[in-house]
């Protein structure tokens, strides 16, 4: 049986879609001392997958909550990305992390229009991995990019798009503060990409989650090693594909409006 561990060391990931929250999820993973779950447990077939099955058969809420709420009450580690669930589900999964003691790591993206421009050519293109993502810049270079629904890149589509992703953080901003869970916000470059300097940052990560002492569990030189990964290939795809320039565009301009 797992060892009940304190509320200070209850912690989960929570991250949106493209984030690079699973990157940081995996850093932590190993060190933190809680049982695992993964990404996403609860999809219906995963560790806590009863839950979301019960709730989307019509169960309520309050009903839920207690069982949901000792179900996290061990300690468990995972990350959960919250625009893959409804807004009505999150809410049920954050009273529940609040009823168990835990604290959020929330992992963001400085670039929230890179995020975006991410998030858009995986929905269009079904292109989640690098992988297929690398098969759509194939395409491009080609000259036979993916074939998309007339209405899908159409600027009002894309405002709206962007529109629909505010409107989520905002709500998530607001759930997160009314129920007064404690949040570390690390953006993915601050570990990723800012050279020497995420070491400092590991650090304060590292701590947060419950790891403990980063330098005890992982030198210097292997952080560095794991971390630096390189870049997306989805910004490669602008250059070759004039509609994804037009959808960068139109991105920016609403996310800097």
């Amino acid at each position: 049986m797992t060892e009940r561990l304190s509320r200070h060391d209850r912690c989960v990931v929570l991250g949106r879609p493209r984030c690079g929250a699973h990157f940081v999820y995996r850093l932590l993973a190993a060190h933190v001392p809680a049982r695992d779950l993964g990404v996403q447990p609860f999809a219906w077939q995963a560790p806590l997958g009863e839950w979301s099955r019960r709730f989307h058969a019509d169960a309520s809420a309050d009903v839920l909550l207690p069982g949901l709420t000792q179900a996290l009450e061990d300690g468990v580690f995972f990350l959960h990305l919250h625009e893959a669930e409804s807004w009505a589900f999150n809410a049920l999964v954050l009273d529940a992390l609040a009823a168990a003691g835990y604290r959020v790591l929330r992992v963001g993206r400085r670039d929230e229009a890179a995020r975006l421009l991410s998030l858009w050519v995986a929905q269009a293109c079904g292109a989640w991995s690098q992988t297929e993502v690398q098969a759509v810049r194939d395409g491009a270079l080609r000259g036979a990019p993916p074939t998309l629904p007339a209405d899908r890149a159409t600027d009002d589509a894309v405002r709206s798009f962007v529109h629909a992703q505010q409107a989520n953080a905002r709500w998530m901003d607001a759930e997160l503060a009314r129920r007064g869970l404690p949040v570390m916000v690390v953006a993915h470059e601050a570990l990723f990409h800012d050279g020497i300097g995420v070491l400092d940052r590991a650090n304060e990560v590292f701590a947060f989650a419950g790891a403990g002492s980063r330098e005890a569990v992982l030198d210097d030189e292997t952080l560095l090693r794991l971390v630096f990964t390189g870049e997306s290939h989805t910004p490669g795809l602008v250059a070759h594909w004039p509609l994804l320039r037009r959808v960068a565009e139109v991105i920016a301009r609403e996310v800097h409006a």
